[in-house]
């Protein structure tokens, strides 16, 4: 019948079933069955419904008779709580696990199902037993299950016999008769003992299914809670109820070890923490650690301690430390004669395995432990293993599957720690072999594909570092460590790059193999590019191309072609600049190498827009687009679409460049592309009719902050360059000056002659707005002295520069002779923008001096000054123009303008 009572008092209330569900701990389509009448709510939910609802049982539409809550005269009253002897003493310095609590006993409150069955799984010493013993002594559980808790230590070869006999006793019946029963006797005799009892069955270390089924003896208000390393088994038995145990993090390790050894982690907490990250947060680990640093520093000796800690940094000491079996805690999966250490619990499984999986076990132990993943791919090919074998470590517990679109593996730390203590010296050197040959060809193959590189990014530098530190494995590091380096130089691993090639390059060097050190030397170069040493990096270019020409190697002849031609063009050397990159050109298109030709395509845009030849710059990256993007690689497309982007005219087009350069840069995640897009774009919202100076800002302190963290001085420079600009332009000079003055700095350490000039001009634009005009003349005149020959942009720019000095100082002829060969250079290169901004300004001088009387314009037009206030002198340009003007007056008595 239903039950009105719960829901008029829930309506007087105002609480939905929801509501009321989450109050009393249930679930929402438990608290509508008690509401219809089709089920009745256990003791611990009747008491906190009473709680809820102030009221009775009565009240809430429940009987006070035998057996109820209230009553005095039911069976049930009479029977006292079991609680099994074999509960292992409550835990003392349980931390960390408040969560796993939670959730677990939530779990055990499930009502939806008959028969409730929570299993909690994990690696060996993650605590599953350790939450099992803290869940038995729990008040609010002992609450719930309030007719008693059974608890049963299982292990691989369990005593079921002797379990069931233990439990009949607790329930009174008679050993006698019990042991006359069948084995499905005795679990009928139990489960009618148990009848409706409330009670938790705990099923602590299953290795078998067969054996917890074996002991599911309770009734329908029973519930079992089962701790497995086997996730396979507990998904089988508890379908939705297999909580997955994790290890503890950082700060709950360190918590467990401050309750462990207090003084140990207040004098040492960096050490510790190390620690901590060497077990991999593993509480079984922390636990024995722990206790072995308490007693090593009982005296209070900071020496022992930290030579405690020495010893506990290596591998090896940390496994040999044990303690007695019951002092650590009783175990199941140990006899009692057994000293638990990290080592015996994880023998246990091992014990287990088959042949074949334990040597995979073995052999895993070279790839990264967690939180670091690897392919199934990589681990069938490094193992030499088939699924099988990496299915049963699974199934062990001693693997972990990474849910996810890949098929993706974890090892555990300590566990590889274990299986590397056990893999061969001979077996270890052959995997390792394994590890670099697939690494390099893995590298090679998916040099393009970013997303597949990033994720392997950890297993690439494991790699690199396992082959240059083993003298074993040197045939392996120049193959390897070029494959690597263009993806490492492209993520910001410029520092682990430049040791991995300095040590290719020593191999290669001591066997002479020219074709390898020409490699290595290609890519050294781009280092030192990157540092801002472009003077090293062209030596260490010519000396590769010198190389390349001994082997007839005509590709590395054209990358060297091209980067010589770059760095030549970055030191203000332009026509050397042009000829190299068209020796390389011709060799690239000699040989049919699209790729290198787009990079010459690229060199070529930069080199022509630099030198304000931007039809021509236009078209080369035009060219290279058109290439690059039918072979489909980002890399290339974001340095031809800045290109072109600096080198096209105001125009939707200029910021689409950028913006969609911007998209593919965040795509592979090319922090230096990024930088250099939002350089780039700040430019175009800071001069262009769509001004946003607070986007362009932006953007600038983005590209510093990139640019800062990787190291390259010349984006660093550039970038608070044009932080000048918008800063000047909003008024706030004090910044401005600062970063303009660090800018020039940057840029005079690097020798990049453009860049000084850029620096310059604005420390020149800033003292023309401080009115120091002095400090702006010496700024301007030492931009024209480093303008690179044939840069028609910048010695235009410092002309005009120049001439606003001038007009400061009122030394008008020389400024307005400055506008005038400012504005010829800008018209004849087509600079329309800048153009804009020169004649402008040199209108304005004009139509100032002119109104002041202190211009005239000559026979020929040039404009002139006024040497008498009358007005009656006039001077000309030129003699020609003198004797011109004499015969107008001797003919007309008056000079024309």
């Amino acid at each position: 019948m239903p039950n009105n009572n719960i829901d008029i008092l829930r309506a007087k209330y105002k609480f939905s079933q929801q509501e009321l569900a989450e109050k009393v701990g249930a679930a929402p389509l438990t608290v509508g069955r008690w509401e219809r009448g089709e089920a009745v709510p256990r003791k611990y939910f009747l008491m906190k419904l009473c709680e809820i609802f102030k009221c009775s049982e009565e009240e809430l539409g429940f009987s006070t008779g035998p057996g109820s809550l209230t009553g005095t005269d039911g069976p049930q009253d009479l029977v006292v709580s079991l609680h099994d002897v074999a509960i292992p003493l409550a835990m003392d310095r349980f931390v960390g696990r408040e969560h796993d609590l939670k959730r677990i006993k939530a779990a055990l409150r499930e009502t939806e199902s008959s028969v409730v069955f929570v299993a909690l799984n994990g690696i060996p010493g993650v605590g599953k037993t350790s939450l099992a013993i803290t869940l038995a002594h729990d008040p609010e559980v002992r609450e719930y299950f309030s007719d008693g808790i059974l608890w049963a230590s299982l292990g691989p070869t369990p005593n079921l016999a002797g379990l069931l006999r233990r439990w009949a006793r607790l329930f009174g019946i008679p050993e006698t008769q019990f042991a006359e029963f069948d084995e499905d006797q005795k679990r009928q005799a139990l489960r009618t003992a148990i009848g409706t009892r409330s009670m938790l069955l705990v099923l602590d270390d299953a290795w078998k299914a067969e054996h917890a089924l074996a002991l599911q003896v309770g009734g329908n208000n029973c519930a079992y809670l089962m701790t497995t390393r086997f996730p396979a088994m507990a998904t089988q038995l508890a379908a939705g109820n297999a909580l997955m145990i994790e290890e503890l993090n950082e700060e709950q390790s360190v918590h467990l070890l401050r309750v462990l050894a207090r003084e140990v982690v207040d004098r040492e907490e960096t050490k510790v923490r190390e620690l901590v990250h060497a077990v991999g947060g593993l509480p079984l680990a922390l636990t024995l650690l722990g206790n072995y640093l308490r007693k090593q520093a009982y005296h209070h000796s900071a020496r022992r301690t930290a030579a405690a800690l020495e010893r506990l940094s290596n591998v090896n000491e940390r496994f040999k430390v044990s303690e007695p079996h019951l002092q650590a805690g009783t175990h199941p999966t140990l006899p009692s004669s057994v000293a638990i250490s990290l080592s015996s619990i994880i023998e246990v499984s091992d014990h287990f395995l088959t042949s074949q999986a334990r040597e995979t076990l073995y052999a895993l132990s070279v790839f990264p432990p967690k939180p670091q993943s690897f392919s199934e791919e990589a681990a069938l090919c490094i193992a030499a293993c088939t699924p099988s074998e990496l299915y049963e470590l699974v199934d062990a517990g001693l693997l972990e599957y990474q849910q996810g679109a890949d098929e993706r593996y974890r090892l555990h730390r300590t566990i590889a720690d274990y299986a590397h203590l056990h893999l061969w010296e001979q077996t270890k050197e052959t995997v390792i072999l394994r590890l670099l040959a697939y690494m390099q060809q893995y590298v090679s193959e998916h040099a393009k594909v970013y997303e597949l590189l990033e994720q392997e990014i950890t297993l690439i530098l494991y790699a690199l570092e396992k082959a240059v530190t083993g003298a074993a494995f040197q045939a392996h590091i120049v193959p390897l460590v070029c494959a690597a380096t263009p993806f490492l130089l492209m993520r910001g691993y410029i520092a682990q790059a430049e040791r991995f090639l300095e040590r290719a390059y020593e191999l290669a060097t001591a066997s002479h193999e020219s074709a390898k050190m020409a490699k290595v030397l290609l890519f050294l170069g781009e280092i030192s590019q990157k540092r801002g040493n472009l003077s090293r990096a062209k030596e260490l270019y010519k000396q590769g191309k010198v190389l390349a020409e001994s082997i007839s190697d005509i590709g590395l002849l054209v990358a060297f072609y091209h980067d010589i031609g770059r760095m030549s063009w970055k030191m203000g050397n332009y026509q050397e600049a042009e000829t190299l990159l068209q020796e390389g050109m011709t060799f690239a298109q000699a040989i049919e190498r699209p790729e290198l030709v787009c990079d010459l395509c690229t060199a070529y845009s930069a080199l022509y827009a630099d030198s304000a030849n931007y039809q021509q710059a236009e078209a080369y990256a035009r060219e290279g687009l058109a290439i690059v993007r039918a072979l489909g690689d980002r890399e290339r497309i974001i340095a031809l679409l800045i290109n072109l982007g600096c080198s096209l005219q105001p125009s939707p087009e200029k910021p689409a460049s950028f913006h969609e350069a911007l998209l593919l840069a965040r795509e592979i995640r090319s922090d230096e592309d990024c930088c250099l897009v939002l350089i780039n774009l700040s430019d175009w919202y800071t001069n262009s009719t769509e001004c946003d100076l607070p986007q362009a800002e932006g953007y600038l302190c983005e590209a510093i902050s990139i640019a800062r963290r990787l190291g390259i001085t010349e984006w660093t420079s550039a970038a608070l360059a044009q932080l000048t600009i918008v800063l000047r332009l909003q008024g706030r000079l004090s910044e401005a000056e600062a970063c303009a003055q660090e800018a020039f700095t940057l840029a005079k350490e690097i020798q990049r002659p453009r860049m000084m000039c850029t620096a310059l001009d604005e420390i020149g634009n800033l003292a023309l707005v401080r009115g120091n005009a002095e400090q702006a003349l010496e700024a301007f005149q030492e931009m024209s002295r480093l303008c690179p020959q044939g840069d028609a942009e910048v010695q235009a720019m410092s002309l005009f520069g120049l001439g606003r000095a001038y007009e400061q100082l009122e030394q008008h002829m020389l400024a307005l002779s400055c506008g005038e060969q400012s504005l010829t250079l800008l018209q004849h290169k087509g600079q329309t923008q800048r153009i804009e901004r020169v004649q402008a300004w040199y209108t304005s001088l004009v139509q100032q001096l002119q109104s002041s009387l202190k211009v005239d314009t000559c026979i020929c037009g040039e404009l002139l000054m006024r040497t008498s206030k009358t007005g009656r002198t006039r001077h000309y340009c030129s003699d020609r123009c003198r004797k011109r003007a004499q015969r107008q007056r001797d003919a007309n008595g008056h000079v024309t303008k």
